[in-house]
Order: C-alpha cells, then structure tokens, then sequence
C-alpha cells in the first residue's frame, strides 16, 4: 500500500518539472506579442526591444513619437502629438510602438517609451488601438 502514494508522489513531482519548463521565458527572436511582453523590460531602448522580435513581428509593428504619454489617475492614457503628425524621420519625447492585433477581436500590444527607454507596455481593445493608432498619426 506505501507503494502507490509513493508512485504519484513521483508522477506529480515529474509532472510539475515538465509544466514549469514549458511555461519559461521565451527565447527571442519571439513570433507573438504574448512571448513579446515576457522579454520586455523597463529601461530597454526600442532598438533592443527590435532585437526580440522575429522579422515577421516587426512587420505588424508601427513605432510612432509623441510629445507626451502619461497615464492618468482613473488608469487612461493620454497621449498628445504634434498636429498633422510627423515627418519621416522626425523625433519627440516619447515613442510608442503599437502592434496590430492577429486576428479580429484579438487585443493589442503597445509599448511606450520616453527618450527611447521603454517605462510602460500595456494591452488594449482593437478598437481602442485603432483610436491610439490615429491620434498617434495626428488626425
């Protein structure tokens, strides 16, 4: 009878190695923004952020500037940009690297950074994205 206590003992203990190796850190380049959000780090700069992601990421990625990105006391983000947004290679204070969602209905990843560190990421409806994405193109 101590035999089969024993035995689960060992299975659950097993079991728990295998799970816990499975739910690790992702290894970059990353393919999703699930994995994405496991890597970034406060303090990285957007070129390193860049560096953990696979080309095809990149490729549903926009990075746009802002002259300010802050998040208010209710937890809303305010973002404000120069009118008529910007010029090709023209800089602010901030930036904020927004990612399409995959697929409909599916939420979307945003990073923000100032003076290009990163200090905050967050995910947010479609729809809410979409309002970002053209507040962010100055319309």
């Amino acid at each position: 009878m101590k035999k089969i206590p024993v035995v689960l003992v060992a299975l659950l203990a097993s079991l728990s190695i295998l799970l816990a190796g499975c739910s690790g850190t992702p290894k970059p380049p990353v393919k999703t923004t699930l994995s994405l959000d496991k890597l970034v780090q406060t303090g990285q700069t957007v070129d390193q952020v860049y560096a953990l992601m696979s080309p095809a990421l990149k490729n549903v990625s926009k990075l746009y500037q802002a002259r300010s990105v802050q998040q208010n006391a209710a937890g809303a983000w305010e973002l404000a940009v120069k009118q008529g947004g910007y010029k090709t290679g023209e800089t602010d204070a901030y930036q904020v690297l927004i990612f399409q969602p995959a697929k409909a209905g599916d939420s979307a990843f945003l990073i923000f950074f100032k003076s290009n560190s990163e200090f905050n990421k967050a995910w947010f409806s479609a729809d809410s994205a979409a309002s970002i994405d053209r507040t962010l193109q100055g319309f």
